[in-house]
């Protein structure tokens, strides 16, 4: 009876329970204390575990106590007095603390420093093994090795839940693991337990390095270059480009990798110039460029303002520049590229604008020069297309997230639905899986078919997007 008295408690404590929940996160914030989404829902958790353990041996516990006199009363005020000291100590620990003090047990298990005993106290225990680990090349090893051990643990169930996840992205922030080895990491996991591993967001030019499991469907610096070369050379029949970079690793990349692709199809490139991101000024590039356009094809004809207008001033110009070349690649933010627009409109480069998915901004096409509408720039998706699988991924995924999706949302949804597509075919292994993806050229990408290179990166078709009318529209 008393049992199901006791499940019968469930539903309305955990209605409760999600009412509670935001209101409580109000009030603290209200009296100053500085509480995430994350933190709040691991409180939450404390006070429920606290409820059902409570709960549970109240109700449910130790049956064979009642035949004592009196010991009931005794085992009820123990339960109580446990799981207050527990919840005391639980309901301020966050899931940093937890990480940590996670990690902290398994390094005093396996302690490698012989000049000192292992602390008792896990935080000093986490502090003196991270220093010293960070202090050389194997102590980084052993870093490694930890954070490898910390991930296969997780993986061992077969299924990983979002607070593991979470779990583990905090994990790698306290230890200080770049992202470069936790996807080696990753890697070597996948390729020791032959399971592919996809990943949304590594945008390495060959994944295979990593191991012959690897995969990614990110999108690729190479990839935007071909169809931005493929379409202002095929499409518009362009020949003549100048190039406009930030001096960045991204800008950089981009430049050499659109300057490459442009000559493979007969194009030739003009001029290129970089520009630190930020500047508001980029006149002397501007000259720059110019100045090589002039030497080439580019035309400079003298006028006389007054036989035009009348009376000569100082801001009028004495020379007439025509552009020789077609278009200009500006593959930087879009917070840049409006002031540069308005900047090459300045010195009469009147030419059509180019650009990356470093445009693809929300306010961008409303808020940037008039000089940048007819602009087009690639991207690997886009909200806003007409393509009924993309819209119908964007409605499911707002009504989900109460959101938009961003690129790294589809990437991601792409990988797991390979995966699933693989299994539906009948694929029961790691690598039947593998030989699934690495086969078939007709995976469903939701912007059409797709397929995996031999260097594991995604070759999906790419979205072009015009700027027209303070709007994004897209173009194929």
């Amino acid at each position: 009876m008393k049992r199901r008295f006791a499940a019968a408690l469930a539903l309305p404590v955990l209605l409760t329970l999600s009412a509670v929940e935001p209101r409580l996160g109000s009030t603290l914030r209200t009296h100053g204390v500085a509480i995430d989404a994350a933190g709040l829902r691991s409180t939450m958790f404390t006070i429920a575990a606290f409820i059902a353990f409570v709960s549970f041996y109240s109700f449910a516990g130790a049956p064979t106590l009642r035949l004592v006199p009196g010991l009931p009363h005794i085992f009820q005020l123990l339960v109580v007095a446990t799981a207050t000291l527990f919840l005391v100590r639980r309901i301020g620990r966050r899931q940093g603390a937890f990480t940590e003090e996670t990690l902290a047990r398994k390094i005093i298990a396996n302690w490698k420093w012989e000049d000192i005993p292992p602390p008792r106290n896990l935080r000093e225990a986490f502090l003196i093994h991270t220093v010293r680990s960070q202090s050389h090349e194997e102590g980084r090893q052993r870093l490694l090795e930890l954070y490898k051990q910390s991930v296969r643990d997780s993986l061992q169930s077969g299924v990983v839940s979002r607070g593991e996840v979470h779990r583990l992205e905090s994990l790698r922030s306290q230890m200080g693991i770049a992202a470069a080895d936790h996807e080696r990491v990753m890697a070597e996991l996948a390729e020791r337990s032959h399971t592919p591993l996809i990943t949304p967001t590594a945008m390495l030019p060959n994944v295979r390095r990593l191991g012959s499991f690897a995969f990614s469907t990110a999108l690729t610096y190479q990839l935007q270059a071909q169809k931005m070369a493929a379409y202002a050379t095929g499409d518009l029949g362009f020949r003549r480009f100048c190039i406009l970079h930030p001096d960045t690793a991204y800008g950089r990349e981009m430049a050499r990798l659109f300057a490459q692709e442009a000559r493979q199809r007969d194009g030739e490139i003009i001029a290129i110039e970089s520009y630190k991101e930020g500047d508001s000024d980029v006149g002397a590039q501007l000259k720059r460029m110019k100045t090589e356009d002039l030497k080439k094809y580019g035309l400079a004809v003298p006028v006389d303002p007054t036989k035009i207008g009348g009376k000569l001033t100082k801001l009028d110009r004495k020379v007439l520049y025509t552009p020789g070349f077609d278009a200009i690649f500006i593959p930087g933010r879009a917070a840049d590229v409006g002031l540069i627009a308005a900047q090459l409109n300045f010195h009469d480069m009147k030419v059509p604008f180019l650009g990356s998915n470093g445009w693809n901004a929300p306010d961008f096409a409303r808020t940037a020069d008039q000089s940048i509408d007819g602009a087009v720039f690639v991207d690997g998706f886009f909200v806003d297309s007409p393509n009924p699988t993309v819209q119908d991924f964007v409605d499911r995924y707002k009504k989900r997230f109460q959101n938009s999706p961003t690129l790294f949302a589809m990437q991601g949804y792409e990988a797991a639905k390979f995966v699933i597509e693989a299994i539906k075919k009948g694929a029961t292994s790691g690598e039947a899986i593998r030989e699934y993806l690495t086969m078939h050229q007709d995976l469903p990408a939701l912007a059409g078919p797709a397929a995996f290179a031999e260097d594991g990166t995604l070759n999906r078709p790419l979205f072009l997007i015009q700027v027209k009318r303070g709007r994004f529209t897209q173009v194929d």
